[in-house]
């Protein structure tokens, strides 16, 4: 995976202008058209209502082994899903999101997701690691991802990363 750098080192002056305005634009049409949480809790029930199918996929429950008091136990790990969470942040309303890579190291990848609430000026950010390797279950040996597995890894910890900030700036 070729090495990342940050937007800071990539931006070019006529960018930032650009970028500054950008969000600049943002924050004023926030304080012109402010959010009603009320109106926004009653769409999100409603979208759930007119399409109940998306309701059962809105949160994810997955295994998960649990070995913290010794033993072996299966556990759900449950909560919101990605897809949940980019519809709250449509219906909230006036904020923006992204992921980048934050560093590129041997073994892995750590990525950061950021939540900027545009009416509040508060940004969330939060970080994932992603593992350049999974263990083989036969012979307990760490065996590199491959190029194009581990792109879908790193955009798969992007998006939760994400998820991740955008529900913890809700």
């Amino acid at each position: 995976m070729p090495e990342e750098t940050s937007a800071a080192e990539v931006i070019a002056p006529g960018q930032a202008i650009a970028i500054r305005a950008e969000i600049e634009t943002q924050n004023t049409i926030a304080r012109a058209y402010p959010r009603d949480g009320k109106a926004c809790l009653k769409e999100a029930l409603s979208e759930l209502e007119i399409v109940p199918e998306y309701a059962c996929k809105a949160f994810y429950s997955i295994p998960y082994k649990d070995r913290s008091d010794g033993a072996e136990k299966i556990v759900k790990v449950e909560g919101p899903s990605i897809k949940a969470s980019q519809a709250l942040a449509r219906i909230w309303g006036n904020n923006s999101d992204a992921w980048r890579v934050l560093s590129d190291e041997p073994d892995q990848v750590i990525v950061e997701g950021a939540f900027v609430d545009h009416q509040t000026n508060k940004r969330t950010v939060r970080t994932a690691v992603v593992k350049k390797f999974y263990i083989d279950k036969r012979t307990k040996a760490k065996i590199p991802l491959r190029e194009d597995k581990l792109g879908l890894a790193v955009a798969a910890g992007g998006s939760k990363a994400v998820r991740n900030a955008t529900l913890a700036g809700l």
